[in-house]
């Protein structure tokens, strides 16, 4: 990520170009629901649904 929101953000946020391919389904749900601890990637299992969720992941696949 490199939009206006990413500023100041440490460490930055990942390229989700790069790092959605290199992740098996279950650990990109696991990702968006539970955070990564260390970055500002925050939970979001308590404001999303598992459908979803599903279907962000889907919507990440078709970024190119």
């Amino acid at each position: 990520g490199d939009g206006p929101g990413s500023v100041g953000l440490e460490p930055p946020p990942a390229d989700l170009l790069v790092h959605v391919p290199l992740h098996p389904d279950p650990d990109l749900f696991g990702i968006i629901s539970d955070g990564v601890a260390g970055s500002a990637m925050v939970p979001f299992g308590d404001v999303l649904t598992e459908d979803e969720i599903w279907h962000l992941i889907n919507y990440l696949q078709t970024l190119e």
